[in-house]
């Protein structure tokens, strides 16, 4: 097994359950800078939790690309994986950019895949908020094209692409170190085992849950991202396998369109 790892990205929890592989924000010190150019409200730590903020963002843009190629029953080979558009997050207008590709044929005696996965978002600086329940909500919007396809060298051989979208939330009380992780999982997929499919997707709208009760006198951290993975395989014999998906070009991204409840 090879494990590429491009570290752009601090450390941070993770916890996305891939069908395979594995899924920050804004906020300025002091709740009330959390998000710059938000709603004019009240400083956050008096307003209500149902505040809704917008883009422009203020924090730390946090992105990074995983590589796994593997194989079984013999050496990795006839596997690739690409990153055509390098994933970045913009704080000023919200969306990421990135596009992934897989690519895998029969070589060898064993199956072998190859699984990238691109991520971006961002981390919020240290803030301080109301204390009781705050229950927080982010909203992405997806834009993205998609192209499978799976050829199986016979009846008895097999072939596999897919890609998988998912977001991840998390907040971290920095005063005692309690970390609060996201209450779903959502995620968006699409699957073939022979043929080929091809789509444009828009709209796809994805949100994520953290609920927590809060202490105003701690300090926290709240992050916030998108994961993007693809996944070509391929059994021994004949077969082939492609997945790519753009998010980054020709108006495809993906828009964190709000964030809420702090």
């Amino acid at each position: 097994m090879r494990l590429r790892n491009a570290g752009k990205m601090k450390t941070r929890p993770n916890w996305h359950g891939r069908i395979g592989v594995s899924l920050g924000l804004a906020a300025a010190i002091g709740v009330a800078l959390l998000f710059v150019g938000s709603v004019a409200a009240a400083p956050v730590a008096t307003a209500a939790a149902s505040v809704t903020y917008r883009a422009p963002y203020s924090g730390t843009e946090a992105s990074n690309e995983f590589g796994l190629l593997s194989g079984s029953g013999g050496p990795i080979c006839g596997v690739a994986e690409y990153f055509p558009l390098a994933p970045f997050f913009y704080l000023y207008a919200g969306v990421a950019n990135e596009s992934v590709k897989a690519t895998a044929q029969s070589c060898g005696p064993g199956t072998s895949f190859a699984s990238p996965e691109a991520m971006a978002g961002f981390d919020s600086a240290n803030f301080t908020t109301t204390s009781g329940t705050h229950h927080i909500k982010a909203t992405w919007n997806f834009d993205l094209s998609v192209k499978l396809v799976a050829t199986p060298g016979s009846p008895s051989q097999t072939a596999n692409a897919y890609f998988f979208l998912s977001t991840q939330a998390y907040l971290i009380d920095l005063t005692n170190g309690s970390l609060f992780n996201q209450d779903n999982s959502p995620y968006f997929t699409h699957e073939i085992t022979s043929g080929t499919y091809s789509h444009h997707f828009s709209k796809i709208v994805l949100s994520t849950y953290v609920n927590a009760t809060l202490v105003k006198t701690h300090s926290y951290e709240l992050g916030v991202f998108e994961y993007l993975n693809v996944y070509a395989s391929v059994s021994p014999g004949a077969s082939s396998a492609y997945a790519f998906v753009n998010m980054g070009s020709g108006g495809r991204s993906a828009a964190l369109v709000s964030v809420s409840g702090i």
